[in-house]
């Protein structure tokens, strides 16, 4: 009775796709006064778990901010779960290039900045349309996270392939002719010997010590919705995986 009712109430509401699991005898009334939902009655302890999950941090997108921030998360003791639109096969992280000041392979050259000036530059740059808070970070913490991130990269990875371009800003640094510009303290992750962007190849380091501290890797999670609160606080979000089936994460925090 009380699922029958919930899922009317669910698919008057305007839900969508509606699945009852339930026992093989409540099977053909459910299907008879709701022919528009699915009615499963397979158990599967480990599937449910998965289509109904709860975390403490829900991480959409593991890009590089995504994955660096799912791994602090599981690093300090969070129940974390990524989720990433591409399959874990196919998996590609277009990012080369990565600007964060004051990290340690530009210490290390005995190179620092000053991030108001940082900070002065971008406000000028962009005539101060950007997020302030956002860029004071940037400018502040940006080396910070980028350190937390090599650490769990292996050393000889960071040694052949992390390469600090760009340390002195120079105006004229290859590229800005075409009109891209290079900021300065821009760590560039190529392979010496064929140029080949390595970085999709290093950020899975990144991933693995993920699941190494207990969180769980989402692959081809293609997100649908956020779940929201009347007065607009993020729960969760829905999912559709590769094969079509629908999950739902509730999470007490949302990236």
């Amino acid at each position: 009775g009380a699922a029958c009712l919930s899922a009317s109430a669910a698919l008057h509401g305007g839900a969508g796709m509606v699945k009852i699991q339930t026992v093989e005898e409540n099977r053909v009334p459910l299907q008879t006064l709701l022919p528009e939902a699915m009615v499963t009655c397979e158990f599967n302890e480990e599937a449910n778990q998965k289509n109904l999950s709860w975390c403490d941090v829900l991480v959409i997108g593991l890009g590089t901010a995504g994955t660096t921030c799912a791994l602090r998360c599981a690093v300090l003791g969070a129940k974390v779960i990524a989720a990433e639109s591409q399959t874990e096969d196919e998996y590609d992280n277009y990012v080369c290039d990565m600007t964060c000041y004051n990290n340690r392979l530009f210490k290390a050259k005995g190179i620092e900045v000053d991030p108001m000036q940082v900070f002065e530059q971008y406000m000028r740059d962009y005539g101060g349309h950007v997020n302030q808070k956002l860029v004071r970070d940037f400018a502040m913490r940006g080396g910070e996270a980028f350190d937390f991130f090599l650490d769990y990269i292996p050393e000889e990875y960071v040694e052949k392939y992390a390469h600090a371009n760009n340390a002195l800003g120079h105006a004229n640094f290859p590229g800005q002719c075409n009109g891209n510009y290079s900021f300065q303290g821009m760590t560039n992750w190529r392979d010496p010997e064929t140029n080949l962007n390595m970085f999709p190849f290093v950020i899975r380091c990144a991933q693995d010590a993920i699941v190494e501290n207990s969180g769980q890797l989402r692959w081809g999670y293609q997100g649908l919705a956020l779940d929201q609160t009347d007065d607009g606080v993020v729960t969760g979000a829905v999912f559709r995986d590769i094969d079509g089936t629908l999950h739902r994460v509730n999470a007490k925090a949302v990236v």
